[in-house]
């Protein structure tokens, strides 16, 4: 009998306990949770909504290099020397197919001694060395220096090619002494000037006045 007073008492023990409310664990609210997980949420979540910026790549400056031109040089005109014609040649020369060559003083060598107004006469020995002959009505012109009086002369004959002739003009010494110089060419019927220059060359005797220096 005992026992069973004792089994029933263990008994209604164990449903006691079991049938006592177990409480839950406490549920966190608004109260409960502390300021500094707030803050540390709203931070996460700020920086989560900001685009991750893209790095814009720095242009890199290529410097290009400019090539001046090279400056060209032009070189000068080539100044092509006159042709020597010779004797019966069949080409032309800077004066078409007249030419003409000095050979030597007839008469007056360069430097002769005249008295002032003294009349002489002056000879010169030249050759065509053109490919064409000299006409009668060619004419030794005056063309520089010292005229002396003396005037354009007709050759009065015709030369052949490679022929060598004598042509003389008339002068008159100058009334002045000193020292004086006539050059004289060749010219066709057109009037073009062609071959070798002549001249002569004299001296007037006298005292050559010494001139007066200008104060």
């Amino acid at each position: 009998m005992k026992k069973l007073i004792l089994f029933l008492a263990l008994t209604s023990l164990l449903l006691s306990a079991c049938n006592r409310d177990v409480s839950p664990p406490p549920t966190a609210t608004g109260e409960s949770v502390s300021a500094e997980a707030i803050f540390t949420a709203a931070a996460m979540t700020a920086f989560a909504s900001v685009p991750s910026a893209t790095p814009t790549p720095i242009a890199t400056a290529t410097a290009t290099a400019t090539i001046q031109p090279t400056a060209t040089i032009t070189p000068f005109d080539t100044v092509t020397p006159q042709s020597t014609a010779t004797s019966g040649s069949a080409s032309d020369t800077a004066f078409g197919c007249y030419d003409a060559a000095f050979v030597r003083d007839v008469t007056i060598p360069d430097g002769t001694l005249l008295q002032p107004g003294d009349l002489f006469t002056k000879t010169w020995e030249i050759r065509n060395t053109g490919s064409c002959p000299w006409e009668s009505d060619f004419v030794l012109i005056f063309s520089s220096g010292d005229p002396m009086s003396g005037l354009d002369t007709l050759l009065g004959k015709q030369v052949a090619v490679g022929a060598t002739e004598s042509f003389s003009v008339d002068l008159v010494a100058p009334d002045t002494p000193g020292s004086y110089t006539g050059f004289w060419r060749l010219t066709n019927v057109e009037g073009t000037i062609f071959g070798e220059v002549v001249y002569v060359a004299i001296n007037v005797d006298g005292d050559i006045p010494t001139p007066t220096p200008t104060p």
